[in-house]
C-alpha cells in the first residue's frame, strides 16, 4: 500500500476520532447516555406521585459537604472523575430525557428557561412531588416548570431543608425582623434592640428557625438564640446561599 495513502489515511481517521469525542463530550444531551435506572423505570406519567419537600442536588457535591461537616451525619466516600457522577439527567414526563449536562465541567449552555431556586449555577433543585420511581423538580423558580429525575439514579441525592441550611448555615434578615421566643412566640424584649443582620442556623421547626446571633456592638462575645419565621408556604423569607444572602425584596423595609 501506498505510504503516503496511509498517512494521509491515518489523518482523517484521527481527525474524525477527535471531532466525535468534541462533539460527545461538549454536547449536553448527546454526551451523556441515559442511566440503567431510567430505562428500568416506568414513566413518570404512568406513576402516582405526591406532595413532596426537599432539594435534590448532585451527590459529587454532597459528598465533599459530608465530609466538611460532621453534623450532617452522611458518610464521605472516595470520588474519581472518571466514574461520571458529575453528570445530572433531567426527563419529560413520558421518561425520555430532556436535558444533561456535566456539574463540574459545566460543559455547554443550559436552556434559557432552566432558572431553579436559588440561582442558575446553584445546583440545587426544589423536590415537589414524588413518585415510586422519580422526583419532581422545579427547574424554573418564577414559572415553575418541572421536570423528573430518577430516584435511583446515584448521582442525585435528596437532602432535607434541615441538612441545606446546617451546611450553608449563614442567615441574613432585614432589620425589622425580631428574634422570639418560640414559634410563632413573643418578641424576645432583651434582644429587642440589639444589632444583628448575621445570624447562623442553628434548627428547623417547621416554617421557623432557631438561630444564633451575636451581639456586634456592646457584647461580641455573647451569643444569643432565639426564632425567626424563615419561610410562608413555598416563599423563602430570608437571605441564604440560595439567594446570594440578599434578602428578598418583599421583606426589606
Amino acid at each position: 500500500m501506498n505510504t503516503k495513502y496511509v498517512i494521509e489515511l491515518r489523518m482523517v481517521l484521527s481527525c474524525l476520532l477527535i471531532c466525535g469525542f468534541v462533539v460527545f463530550f461538549t454536547n449536553p444531551v448527546i454526551g451523556q447516555e441515559v442511566s440503567e435506572e431510567a430505562e428500568s423505570v416506568t414513566a413518570p406519567s404512568k406513576e402516582e406521585f405526591k406532595d413532596s419537600d426537599g432539594l435534590a442536588t448532585p451527590w459529587v457535591w454532597w459528598n465533599t459537604a459530608c465530609s466538611l461537616k460532621k453534623e450532617l451525619n452522611c458518610r464521605h466516600t472516595y470520588w474519581a472523575r472518571d466514574s461520571g457522577r458529575s453528570f445530572l439527567s433531567f426527563f419529560d414526563s413520558d421518561g425520555k430525557l430532556w436535558y444533561s449536562y456535566d456539574c463540574v465541567l459545566m460543559e455547554g449552555s443550559l436552556p434559557k428557561d432552566f432558572d431553579p431556586i436559588g440561582f442558575r449555577y446553584s445546583d440545587y433543585y426544589r423536590i415537589v412531588g414524588e413518585s415510586k420511581s422519580w422526583y419532581k423538580v422545579e427547574i424554573n423558580e418564577r414559572t415553575r416548570e418541572t421536570k423528573y429525575i430518577v430516584r435511583s439514579d446515584p448521582n442525585w441525592v435528596k437532602i432535607s431543608w434541615a441538612q441545606f441550611f446546617t451546611y450553608h448555615h449563614s442567615i441574613y434578615i432585614s432589620g425589622g425582623v425580631k428574634l422570639r421566643d418560640k414559634p410563632n412566640g413573643d418578641v424576645i424584649e432583651e434582644y429587642r434592640y440589639r444589632h444583628y443582620d448575621q445570624l447562623h442556623f442553628n434548627r428547623l421547626e417547621g416554617e421557623w428557625m432557631r438561630v444564633r446571633a451575636k451581639n456586634v456592638i456592646t457584647t461580641p462575645d455573647d451569643d444569643f438564640f432565639g426564632w425567626i419565621r424563615w419561610r410562608d408556604g413555598r416563599e423563602i423569607l430570608i437571605g441564604s446561599f440560595l439567594s446570594k444572602y440578599k434578602i428578598p425584596k418583599s421583606r426589606v423595609p
